[in-house]
């Protein structure tokens, strides 16, 4: 009997290794995101601009993001300029880095509202999220689909993979068992979808908020609020946006 248990032992020992080295867990890693907007449902109240993008067949713009990310914590900035996109209308939000702690539960944002910055500091949002069942493959992954409300009325559907460790996402996006690697938000007409997984040391990006004026996402809210009162009929569409 003695023989058998420690047989046992080894064997599930064995087992174990053996997962542990070819399993498809993820810990460390970087994750390519494409953004994209709909502009002609976003533009939709200005004919004549409505017009011009039609001229031009410019329905979509697109933005590179990148992710990085261990098991503690994600780091999430602008990737690569895309030319072709200074020719479009100036969008908010272009240039936010995202720090997200999964120890401290925080979230630090240089958040940019055309040519403002505002550093805002808080603790992880807390969303209610549905499981549904379905899945599909986002970039060589496995995922699952969840729904939520966010922001007291704003639907999001996302796609988030058991395979990688992390519970992070892209923006301020996170709090399901895995990365999330695609967002979809259908009243605003855009989505986030992971384009490359690769499994690489994290890279520690240097971001120090001590000596900084820091917000708190309250605070930034009736700041931002203020500032998209000058904004006609797409004055909600970029508070929404500004506050992802």
């Amino acid at each position: 009997m003695k023989y058998f248990f420690c047989y046992f032992f080894v064997s599930i020992t064995f087992i174990f290794y053996l997962n542990a080295q070819n399993g498809p867990f993820v810990f460390n890693g970087e994750i390519e995101f494409e953004r994209k907007v709909n502009l002609y449902t976003l533009y939709k109240e200005n004919p004549a601009l409505l017009e011009i993008l039609r001229m031009a067949n410019r329905q979509f713009r697109t933005d590179e993001f990148i992710l990085t990310f261990d098991s503690l914590q994600t780091y999430y900035k602008p990737g690569k300029l895309k030319p072709e996109n200074e020719l479009l209308p100036a969008i908010p939000a272009d240039k936010n880095t995202v720090l997200t702690n999964f120890v401290t539960n925080t979230i630090l944002t240089t958040k940019y509202f055309f040519d403002k910055k505002y550093l805002v500091k808080d603790s992880l949002l807390k969303v209610k999220w549905k499981l549904t069942g379905e899945k599909r493959n986002i970039a060589g992954l496995e995922c699952k689909r969840a729904n939520a409300i966010i922001l007291d009325s704003l639907y999001i559907v996302v796609f988030f993979s058991e395979e990688i460790i992390c519970r992070g996402g892209p923006e301020s996006f996170s709090g399901l068992p895995g990365m999330i690697l695609g967002v979809a938000i259908p009243q605003m007409h855009i989505t986030w979808f992971a384009k490359r997984v690769s499994a690489k040391p994290a890279y520690k990006e240097p971001f120090n908020s001590e000596n900084s004026n820091t917000l708190s996402f309250n605070e930034y809210k009736k700041q931002l609020f203020s500032e998209c009162k000058n904004y006609g009929e797409i004055a909600k569409w970029y508070y929404l946006f500004s506050l992802l």
